[in-house]
């Protein structure tokens, strides 16, 4: 396979994985990235390290030795927001894309994204879908489509503000980035703590600016969802936490009162779903009913965060 590189680049793509503890996963991962029917020479794999304390230096070291285009960097600052940063800081190539370290990429990713970057060279951001797999077998009281993202067969853009591309496979132009300033810091995961939104909210300011952000479905990866996901409590915090990093970041900041009228809208709303509903499984049941309550407090809690002047404390 013929690789076309722009000179201004080493490489054409960099496929930053950013990991922290999970030195199993990230072998697996590798594996795929390694794995691909594109010509090596066209690709080049960057490890951002966060501060593992496992044995994840020894696992990427296995690959350093093995494959040319493999390296690993080290990002001392906790979060991935840093470590994303980092990641197209270190890139050579003149796309970037991401993956995260418990996904496994399908063997033609690289194929695929480095097709549709022909096809379409003007278009700067994109991404494709992703599908579950799990170690244990995930039980059917999961909210229907948890750990996918799939908007069809279609190559197209998304549709702003309904559908987004997950950080587990988007691409952006390395000048974009540039542009764009990279990804914020002050929200997303960070060390073991739960939190969302610096893909959604590069995403915002990508369409604000009147790009194009397409979706790309032969370029699919599989997403782990581990067994820790599959607990109630954990849902729950999940929808607690994608509520706060909602009203702290992606939305008009609106008064408390507002927040408060939506909580208790969302508790009436889920005490009538229960009542109507138990009959179809009691955790499915109640999930559906408490996710959206537990959203909703999230909303307010940061709201009075916001308004104390208190942004940056966790709850």
């Amino acid at each position: 396979m013929q690789s076309v590189v722009n000179r201004e680049y080493s490489v054409q793509l960099s496929v930053i994985v950013c990991t922290y503890n999970r030195s199993s996963l990230l072998k697996d991962c590798l594996d795929t990235l390694v794995e691909q029917n594109a010509d090596s020479l066209l690709y080049e794999v960057v490890i951002v390290d966060n501060n593992s304390t496992d044995n994840t230096v020894e696992v990427a070291g296995h690959f350093i030795k093995s494959y040319s285009n493999i390296r690993l960097v080290l990002e001392k600052k906790q979060g991935l927001g840093h470590a994303r940063n980092r990641g197209w800081h270190e890139a050579k190539g003149k796309y970037v894309a991401y993956i995260d370290d418990d996904a496994r990429a399908r063997n033609d990713w690289i194929h695929e994204m480095h097709q549709f970057t022909m096809r379409h060279p003007e278009i700067q951001a994109f991404g494709g879908p992703y599908f579950p797999f799990s170690f244990v077998e995930i039980p059917d009281w999961m909210p229907d489509g948890f750990g996918k993202n799939f908007l069809g067969e279609i190559e197209r853009p998304i549709q702003e503000d309904r559908e987004w591309i997950s950080g587990s496979n988007m691409v952006f132009s390395r000048k974009l980035l540039e542009k764009m300033c990279g990804f914020r810091t002050d929200i997303g995961m960070s060390g073991a703590r739960i939190s969302y939104g610096e893909e959604t909210f590069l995403f915002r300011k990508i369409v604000e600016t009147d790009e194009k952000i397409f979706y790309v479905p032969k370029m699919k990866v599989d997403h782990l969802v581990a067994e820790y996901k599959m607990r109630v409590w954990w849902l729950l915090k999940s929808s607690y936490s994608m509520g706060r990093c909602n009203s702290r970041k992606f939305i008009t900041r609106r008064p408390v009162r507002g927040h408060i009228r939506d909580f208790k809208r969302s508790f009436v709303e889920a005490i009538q779903y229960m009542l109507r509903g138990l009959g179809s499984g009691v955790k499915a049941t109640f999930l559906t009913a408490f996710r959206p309550v537990f959203f909703q407090a999230g909303a307010l809690a940061e709201s009075i965060m916001i308004a104390l002047g208190k942004e940056d404390i966790d709850l």
